[in-house]
């Protein structure tokens, strides 16, 4: 029998083309945003903080809120959310007022993240993480068609503005559309325990303060890493490497193409090969090696291949990785395992950004630096997590 709720999930999925850009769209306009609002790359890092400040403004009340009050409201305000920060960046005349923007972005992320996976996990209970595995594929899909499209508005001299307005009119003609999907029940308080099954035997008592701590500050770790990337490859490509801004903006694409390559391969290895915690520790290695041939050897093709590799190893599922761990660690919990790491999270998109902007003032390529100590700190921090996983489980 067809799910009732197709139109539903494909409207969803539809946002999170629209969602996986909302950073990169700025680093991708970056020269031009940054000659509006008459700023330099450390202005241009203290709007993009904003985001991450808005997020974790909303984070602690917008789960508890859909469940109250429904998905469909806080997925049609997080889209009209992102209509007005597409609109007001792009014409914000200075950094205080691009900032404002991108609070609001942070928000409405916030907002369709709360409502969206939970109603993804109400329509398709059967398979929910499979459900939410896709929405990963559609955020890859468009990191990976925007800088393709920027590159060709760059390559032909038209108005930066354009890529902006091509994305509010996807979003405004998806939200006439949502308005008239239906959503499934909300699951009612209870059932979520009930569903919840045993996890893997525990031969030892999992131990809060160190596997639990570690796979928590790795919240921050993993997105740390993601947001630079997701910032400042295609400016490293251009700036040290030399690479045309066309060629550079086409870094992103490449890192779009690993994430979708390690979203199906992680989620092989996992379901066949390797513990969740084992993930952990061996991608931050893989960032590590990368980074290091990056920093030593920074020609256009070492920046392209970064790109992939890092887009596998940063993006395609490490921080999911560490909640299922830190859920495997602490069954019954899940929402609270979930909410402490996406708080670390936050705190990352938060911070990071204002940080390598003042960093990319002075050298920008002391940020491939930061990356591969911000995972260097992942590595340690997985390695104990796996260690214990092994003496937890006995595998």
């Amino acid at each position: 029998m067809k799910n009732k709720y197709v139109k539903t999930a494909v409207s969803i999925y539809i946002n999170y083309i629209i969602v996986g850009v909302s950073v990169i769209i700025l680093s991708l306009n970056m020269d031009s945003l940054m000659a509006q609002w008459g700023t330099n790359k450390a202005g241009f890092g203290l709007v993009t903080s904003g985001i991450g400040i808005g997020k974790f403004v909303v984070l602690f009340i917008s789960g508890m809120l859909s469940d109250r009050f429904g998905r469909k409201p806080f997925i049609v305000g997080g889209m009209i959310g992102f209509i007005v920060f597409f609109l007001g960046v792009m014409f914000s005349p200075t950094t205080s007022v691009a900032i404002v923007f991108a609070v609001v972005a942070g928000v409405a992320n916030a907002m369709v993240d709360a409502g969206s996976y939970a109603a993804l996990m109400e329509a398709y209970p059967e398979s929910p993480g499979t459900a939410n595995l896709i929405v990963k594929v559609f955020v890859a899909a468009g990191q990976f068609v925007l800088p393709v499209f920027v590159s060709f508005i760059l390559a032909n001299h038209l108005y930066f503005g354009i890529s902006f307005y091509v994305l509010v009119a996807i979003l405004g003609l998806n939200l006439l559309f949502m308005l008239k999907c239906k959503f499934p029940p909300l699951t009612k308080k209870g059932e979520g325990e009930k569903a919840v099954t045993a996890g893997p035997l525990m031969k030892e008592q999992p131990k809060l303060y160190l596997e639990g701590l570690a796979l928590v500050l790795y919240g921050f770790t993993s997105t740390a890493g993601l947001t630079i990337s997701q910032m400042w490859l295609p400016k490293i490509g251009e700036e040290v490497a030399g690479m045309s801004v066309t060629s550079s903006n086409a870094i992103l694409s490449y890192f779009s193409i690993g994430t979708l390559v390690s979203v199906f391969v992680t989620a092989y290895l996992v379901k066949s090969k390797l513990r969740p915690a084992a993930v952990t520790f061996l991608y931050p290695v893989i960032s590590i090696v990368m980074a290091a041939v990056w920093y030593l050897f920074p020609t256009p093709m070492v920046c392209s291949i970064a790109g992939f590799v890092m887009g596998y190893s940063i993006a395609g599922g490490i921080l999911q990785m560490a909640i299922t761990a830190l859920s495997e660690f602490f069954p019954g919990n899940g929402g609270k395992c979930t909410g402490a790491v996406n708080s670390l999270n936050s705190i990352a998109i938060w911070t990071i950004p204002a940080i390598t902007g003042m960093m990319a003032d002075r050298n920008i390529k002391d940020i491939i630096i930061l990356i591969g100590g911000i995972c260097a700190v992942g590595a340690v921090l997985g390695f104990i997590a796996m260690v214990r996983d092994r003496r937890v489980f006995g595998r």
